[in-house]
């Protein structure tokens, strides 16, 4: 017969020790045993495998484990990602891939939270492909017989650099293709080649392919002539005549036209004849007004046919410096004043430019209106004593 219970429990590692008061001066001691913590079942990495991507497309994936005890911790151990992709420890592979990668072998390693703790290795292959290679030409420009063409094919996609080879129809007589995708080369016929085709590659292993729809390069006839002036430059005064000689391929007339600084038509200077056989001289006649004339000389068989020159009429006062500098100190009071009116672009500029082996004395001597041989003529003198004329028409020295 129990009267009274008393537990005194003494605990220790594995065990706990009861020990009970019973009546009558017993005492019954009793051990009770815990059971065992459980063994953590082993650590593994359940992914087999990673899927594979496109450079400029989103990529996602999430590597698994099992066994151990979570969470886990991921890291790579060996081997880096394609650019545009990260790994975060949870085990996600993310990003939008910008280079083309294949069979890029690369090691995971997976931590779990155990104490201590299990880890585990595993080695995936991952593949990133290339844009899918595409041609964007869509059409080609047209060109002229007689006249340098020039188009370049283009493609997207793939791995450049790319390799082009034409693979239907035939290009215009005098053009051909680069393996860099440009059709070069100068037509010799007009027509139209239609029909075109064109296969591009890239440089991945293995190589993509496209094939370019039907194309077309339509050739017209071009200028099938040309017009020469002589002299190529001029320098003229106010009213001063100019001789000139225009020529044709074809032989036939030519039209003068002269355009210049806020003048038309006759205000712009004049011609002895309005049109000339080629060959043949006309005279030009300067304008009153100072400034800068384009001459032009058309082909009176082909409109679309000319050649134009430039000419510089000036209005500036004879600079006679022997008369009024003689004494060549760089003084003259009377000679030709320049100035910001007197510079002003519409009026003034240089028309050309000689060497000299020394030091000029003074200013040039300008006379105008003087013409020697047909042309205009600028004196200078300098530091050793000599002189030289330079002619304006066209601009080349005399002596």
């Amino acid at each position: 017969m129990i009267l009274g219970l008393r537990v005194f429990v003494l605990p220790s590692l594995r065990s706990f020790t009861a020990i009970c008061a019973l009546a009558f001066g017993l005492v019954h001691v009793v051990q009770l045993h815990a059971a065992p913590k459980p063994k953590p079942q082993p650590l593994s990495i359940s992914t087999t495998s990673l899927p594979a991507g496109t450079v400029g497309s989103a990529y996602s994936a999430t590597l698994a484990a099992s066994g151990g005890t979570s969470p886990y911790t991921w890291s790579i151990t060996k081997g880096s990602l394609p650019a545009g992709l990260s790994f975060s420890n949870s085990g996600v592979v993310s990003g939008t891939p910008s280079t083309a990668v294949n069979a890029q072998s690369l090691t995971f390693k997976v931590t779990d939270s155990t104490h201590p703790a299990q880890n585990k290795s595993a080695t995936f292959s991952l593949t990133i492909s290339p844009r899918p290679l595409s041609v964007t030409t869509t059409s080609l420009p047209g060109g002229q017989t007689g006249t340098a063409y020039s188009a370049n094919l283009a493609a997207s996609g793939g791995t450049p650099p790319y390799k082009w080879s034409q693979t239907g129809g035939t290009l215009p007589t005098g053009l051909s293709l680069s393996t860099s995708g440009s059709i070069t080369g100068t037509p010799a016929a007009a027509g139209t080649s239609s029909g075109l085709t064109f296969s591009v590659s890239d440089s991945s292993s293995p190589a993509l392919s496209n094939q370019s729809g039907p194309l077309s390069i339509v050739i017209s006839s071009g200028p099938s002539g040309t017009v020469s002036i002589s002299p190529r430059r001029a320098g003229l005064t106010t009213t001063q005549s100019l001789s000139l000689t225009a020529t044709s391929s074809d032989g036939g007339n030519l039209n003068w036209s002269v355009t210049g600084p806020g003048c038309s038509a006759a205000s712009c200077g004049t011609f002895s004849s309005p049109s000339t056989q080629s060959g043949s001289p006309d005279t030009y006649t300067a304008p009153a007004t100072p400034g800068q004339f384009v001459i032009t000389a058309t082909s009176a068989t082909d409109a679309s046919i000319s050649s134009s020159i430039t000419v510089g009429v000036s209005d500036l006062a004879g600079v006679a410096t022997y008369h009024n500098n003689i004494s060549r100190n760089g003084v003259n009071s009377q000679e030709y004043a320049l100035s910001p009116t007197s510079l002003a672009a519409g009026t003034f500029g240089k028309l050309f430019s000689c060497p000299v082996d020394g030091a000029i004395y003074a200013q040039p001597l300008w006379v105008p209106n003087l013409i020697v041989g047909g042309h205009s003529i600028t004196w200078y003198s300098w530091r050793r004593s000599m002189t030289a004329s330079m002619r304006s028409t066209p601009m080349s020295p005399l002596a």
